[in-house]
């Protein structure tokens, strides 16, 4: 029975997440059309989303990789459905995703010092440890999005010349594989030194 409460609550997670990371893109790049269109292509493309998560998180208990993957559905989603360049539409898919590892990793830290359990233990037991660290970490997703979304209403502007875009660009490519590979380092460690 608790089998299936993780499983139903692990799906619902990776809704939420789908759903609010392509709403957040949509709202501050607007979408090309309007309407139903516009609506059923962020449908599918939240469907897809969440099935690429869906089968990533039961593969293995960090993305990892699968982030690369959830990066180029986002950017297909906005090159598609959405207004802005090419470069603002990289920047943001690249940005919410760095934006989920920074919140995942800094609460699950956080919790971890504060009960005395490891990352790899909060990452990978199903516990209320666990259960409590997600849902905090889908509350500071929710409203630091809800945060974004206002600040980029009040300066719409974009006026950046391309090497300046490049720079935004590159900083949440290298944040991101730089946190995937201290999070495998994290994970690695605890794993060998946890018999001892």
């Amino acid at each position: 029975m608790m089998d299936l409460f993780w499983m139903i609550f692990e799906l619902v997670v990776n809704l939420f997440q789908s759903a609010i990371v392509l709403q957040t893109i949509r709202a501050i790049l607007k979408d090309k059309r309007t309407g139903k269109k516009a609506n059923l292509a962020y449908i599918l493309f939240v469907a897809i989303l969440f099935l690429e998560l869906s089968f990533v998180n039961f593969i293995v208990p960090f993305e990892g990789i699968g982030i690369i993957i959830s990066i180029l559905i986002i950017y297909i989603y906005s090159l598609i459905n959405l207004k802005g360049t090419f470069m603002q539409k990289m920047f943001w898919s690249i940005f919410v995703m760095l934006l989920i590892m920074g919140i995942t990793i800094v609460v699950l830290s956080i919790e971890g010092c504060i009960i005395g359990k490891g990352y790899l233990n909060l990452v990978i037991q199903k516990d209320l440890y666990r259960f409590v660290g997600v849902v905090i970490i889908q509350i500071v997703l929710f409203y630091l999005t809800r945060f974004m979304i206002k600040r980029t209403k009040k300066d719409s502007t974009y006026s950046l010349k391309w090497n300046e875009w490049f720079v935004l660009l590159i900083i949440p490519v290298i944040s991101i594989f730089t946190m995937s590979f201290v999070s495998l380092i994290i994970i690695n460690t605890e794993e060998q030194l946890s018999p001892m």
